[in-house]
């Protein structure tokens, strides 16, 4: 789904709010909203991928693992790599499964 149908489905969604109150949505929170889902989806590194992706699945763990630490998500696990403890759980299923939670 690109942006353009994401962006077409809010407004959908904004429109059905203002359903239930009979007065519409103030400019300041639609441009709140708006601000919010353009930069969520401009970020966001998982937009295409999920845990029940065909192809990511198809992979062995191994490549699964390297493709979310150490491709989409390598800047924040180094970052973040004392609360990680990534030497430890870099073999472990842990950071692959926390990966999946990471949104912008």
């Amino acid at each position: 789904m690109g942006n353009d149908d994401k962006g077409s489905d809010l407004n959908n969604w904004m429109t059905l709010l203002t359903r239930f109150t009979n007065k519409p949505l103030p400019k300041s929170l639609i441009n709140q909203i708006d601000r919010h889902f353009s930069y969520y989806w401009a970020n966001d590194r998982l937009q295409s991928l999920t845990e029940e992706d065909e192809y990511l699945n198809q992979c062995p763990i191994r490549v699964k693992k390297h493709i979310m630490l150490h491709y989409l998500f390598d800047d924040i696990i180094y970052k973040f790599r004392g609360f990680f403890n990534s030497t430890e759980n870099m073999d472990s299923k842990f950071l692959y499964d926390v990966c999946f939670g990471l949104r912008p």
